[in-house]
């Protein structure tokens, strides 16, 4: 597991999201503090939902509305995990019924965060700026 990042979070930068029953601790890394963590070089964000983690990198050229964008497809990847839609592999032949039941639990799911999380909501849904 990656260590926390030390350096506070932006202002509006929410520290922490609950999915459903459980607290997800946020952690905002810089480039560096990213770098030198076992973290994957390769990604923006990170969710540990057995560690109720989500990781997120701060790199210099990326901006607020991307930072974002990724917090927000790390919440849903915690949705994904807490529905169980990870050991729920789509057969092709029932790909409607799939689709159906999916968006049911993601819906369920996002909506719950929404509802559980007026902080995080108010940081995700700011207007975009350069």
């Amino acid at each position: 597991m990656a260590k926390k990042s030390k350096k506070m979070p932006a202002p509006g930068r929410p520290k922490m999201v609950r999915v459903f029953f459980l607290e997800y601790h946020i952690n905002w890394y810089t480039e560096a503090e990213w770098l030198m963590s076992p973290l994957e070089d390769d990604k923006q964000g990170v969710c540990d939902s057995q560690a109720s983690c989500i990781h997120i990198r701060i790199q210099p050229a990326v901006s607020e509305q991307i930072l974002r964008e990724t917090l927000l497809h790390e919440i849903l990847h915690a949705i994904w995990w807490h529905m169980g839609l990870r050991d729920n592999p789509v057969k092709h032949e029932d790909a409607d019924v799939n689709e159906e039941e999916m968006i049911l639990r993601l819906s369920h799911g996002l909506l719950t965060v929404q509802q559980d999380n007026p902080d995080v909501m108010r940081y995700l849904t700011l207007r975009w700026t350069r």
